[in-house]
Formats: structure tokens, C-alpha cells, sequence
């Protein structure tokens, strides 16, 4: 998968990550770290024990590249917190600090979205950040009293 996408005055490409060793991915990573946001720190422990590699089918981590610098991340997983059939779980988004407000967090969201319509029906999360979850409402996905989600949004298939 790759696409490309105007994220406000920036050509963003949109594409499957497939490099967690990468020069490009270790500067998005201290960047996260740098931020105090430790998503990415999980990503890769997963991502390096197995626990977490998006290999299910439907699943997918994606990456947002201007120019040639990485900048951002997002990915898809079957809902490991519930049973529901065709439930998948936006996770590990991170956009760099100096990538912010430019609709490339949007644009990551949209690809997931994309490419989820061939797998799953709902779309949930957790995030107990407010500019997040902020975030999560203006792109549609309504907030959900659940231990496991915050937020959910259902696929039009």
C-alpha cells in the first residue's frame, strides 16, 4: 500500500513501514521519547518479542513520510479487548512534534480507515490524552464508556 496525500501545504506519502531498525525510524523514536510519549517504546519491545509485529490478517502499521523524513506512524490490529468479530484497534499513532497540525495525523488516520474496510466493520481505541482524544472526535469516532476504548468509529462497508 502507498498513496499520496496533501496534508496542508505538505505532499505526504502514506506507505507500510516495514523498517523498525532504520536511521529514519530510530530519529521518529528519540523523537517520541524526547516527547514523553512512550507508544513507540511499546511498539518496538513488541515488534522485537513478537508480541505485536501487525501480521494478523487486516492488520497493518503505517508510515508517513514528507519529502524523505519520517514523520509519523500509525497502525492496525485486530481489538485484542473485546470479542466482537471485525473490530480493529487504531494503535501507536505518533506524529512528530515539528509534523504537528499539518494534517498528517489525519492522513494516517484516513489510510487506516482505508485499509480497514476490507477486514473490520468498527474501529477502536484508547488514548486519555484530551488533545487526542480531541483529535479522535474531529476525525468522527465517537467517545465510549468501555475500560478498554475510549473512542470508537463504525466502517461504512
Amino acid at each position: 500500500m502507498e498513496r499520496s496525500e496533501t496534508a496542508g501545504s505538505d505532499q505526504v506519502t502514506i506507505k507500510v513501514l516495514g523498517e523498525l531498525e532504520s536511521p529514519a525510524f530510530l530519529r521518529l523514536h528519540r523523537d517520541a521519547i524526547d516527547d514523553g510519549f512512550g507508544a513507540l517504546d511499546r511498539l518496538v519491545d513488541d515488534y522485537r518479542d513478537g508480541a505485536n509485529r501487525f501480521e494478523l490478517p487486516g492488520e497493518i502499521l503505517l508510515s508517513a513520510w514528507a519529502s524523505d523524513d519520517l514523520v509519523g506512524v500509525c497502525g492496525l490490529n485486530v481489538d485484542p479487548y473485546t470479542d466482537r468479530d471485525q473490530t480493529g484497534r487504531i494503535r501507536r499513532l505518533y506524529v512528530r512534534r515539528d509534523a504537528r497540525r499539518r494534517g498528517i495525523g489525519r492522513a494516517l488516520v484516513a489510510a487506516v480507515e482505508s485499509a480497514a474496510q476490507a477486514n473490520f466493520n468498527l474501529l477502536r481505541l484508547r488514548t486519555d490524552d484530551p488533545n487526542s482524544a480531541a483529535f479522535y472526535v474531529a476525525q468522527g469516532y465517537a467517545e465510549v464508556d468501555d475500560p478498554s476504548a475510549s473512542h470508537e468509529k463504525a466502517l461504512g462497508r
